[in-house]
C-alpha cells in the first residue's frame, strides 16, 4: 500500500491536502475522511513533510466526489483465495527438521495461551 497526500477542492470551494492510499498497481483504496496538515517532530521532520505536500501541488486536485465514484467503480471481487499451510507441512517440503536447524529457539508460550 502507498500512502501520498493529494490537494481535493473541497465543497465550499476552498482547497485542502488529504491522503489517499493505493495499491502498488496505483488503484485507489480509500482517501482521508478529513484534511491534514504538515506535522514533524524536527525541523527536517517538517520540512520533509511540505516537499511531499509540495508534490502534491503538482497534481490535479481532487474531489470528494470524484474518489467516492472511482472507489464505487472498482471492482468488488475477492482476490482469489491461497492455499495456507502450516509450519509442518513446510518444514517436510523443505526436506527441514529440528536437527538441521543449529540456531533454533524454543520461544515460551504466551502467557494467554494457557
Amino acid at each position: 500500500m502507498n500512502v501520498t497526500y493529494r490537494v481535493f477542492q473541497e465543497e465550499n470551494g476552498q482547497y485542502t491536502f488529504r491522503e489517499v492510499f493505493t495499491e502498488h498497481n496505483g488503484q485507489v483504496i480509500t482517501y482521508g475522511r478529513t484534511p491534514v496538515m504538515p506535522i514533524g517532530e524536527s525541523l527536517d521532520a517538517l520540512a520533509g513533510e511540505i516537499e511531499w505536500f509540495k508534490e502534491a501541488l503538482l497534481q490535479p486536485a481532487l474531489t470528494v466526489e470524484a474518489m467516492e465514484q472511482q472507489i464505487a467503480k472498482q471492482s468488488t471481487t475477492p482476490k482469489a483465495p491461497r492455499k495456507a499451510i502450516s509450519h509442518a507441512e513446510l518444514m517436510a517440503k523443505l526436506e527441514l527438521d529440528k536437527e538441521d536447524r543449529q540456531d533454533a529457539v524454543e520461544l515460551p508460550m504466551p502467557s494467554h495461551a494457557n
